[in-house]
């Protein structure tokens, strides 16, 4: 297996397939998934790398169709990043003065990343017809509201603390995997209108309400990842016996 090195590069990239949804193996290099999508190879440019929209990175960002821009960027026009509308798969961090509406014009965008972003709301994310949506420590994130209605079939989202309402989520009704991250959530009882969901991981602490009442209403879960502390010994037992036919596992 290649190993990323500390400088941009070119390689075939395990984001979640836009076509299925799929989470290909961690550290693998897919060229093919087993739904038929035909992986373009990404270019990665490292957290630790400054990058800007000039030579050579502009060529580089022209000509591959999934970008992974997570170091910081220096240039002096961030919202050249509208002309990108080619790409596949979009990752960013710490990008600054981002907006969806940035994203306005990319039509074929089905998978994207958003890590360490200064946004307090997803509005304009409706504008996308993304089917795979990754988040992970947005601490001014507040307001999920604008997810509901998009195409999702993998939602994924860790440590957007500010996030106190998941209903939302709820309305995703294509969504067939949720990974969730975070300390506290109200209910889980958003999850019971999502009808396609199948596999659930949540990495959380506490629930506010019965969070084995509310999981045990999920018969069709083929897989749960869950932490130990939040069913409890008694908790799992219950769980298991209410959903036989779902794999269970326990961190």
């Amino acid at each position: 297996m290649t190993q990323l090195s500390a400088t941009p590069v070119s390689t075939y990239y395990a984001f979640p397939c836009p076509n299925c949804g799929r989470l290909p193996p961690a550290g693998s290099e897919p060229e093919r998934c087993e739904c038929g999508y035909s992986y373009p190879k990404t270019y990665v440019i490292p957290y630790d790398f400054p990058w800007s929209f000039d030579e050579p990175f502009w060529s580089e960002l022209r000509t591959h169709r999934a970008l992974r821009l997570l170091g910081r960027f220096v240039g002096k026009d961030p919202g050249r990043l509208a002309e990108l509308r080619h790409v596949e798969y979009l990752a960013l961090s710490r990008y600054p003065s981002f907006g969806f509406g940035l994203l306005e014009e990319f039509r074929v965008l089905r998978s994207l990343e958003l890590d360490f972003m200064q946004i307090k709301t997803l509005d304009g994310i409706g504008q996308l017809s993304l089917t795979t949506l990754g988040m992970t420590e947005l601490k001014d994130l507040e307001d999920i509201g604008a997810l509901g209605g998009l195409p999702l079939l993998l939602l994924r989202m860790a440590l957007c603390k500010r996030v106190k309402d998941y209903e939302p989520v709820g309305d995703l009704h294509h969504l067939e995997r949720f990974d969730l991250e975070t300390k506290v959530v109200p209910s889980l009882g958003f999850l019971r209108r999502i009808s396609t969901l199948r596999r659930v991981a949540l990495a959380i602490d506490k629930v506010g309400s019965d969070a084995v009442a509310e999981l045990s209403e999920l018969s069709k879960l083929e897989w749960i990842g869950v932490r130990q502390r939040l069913l409890g010994r008694a908790g799992l037992g219950r769980l298991r016996e209410a959903l036989p036919g779902c794999k269970i596992d326990v961190w």
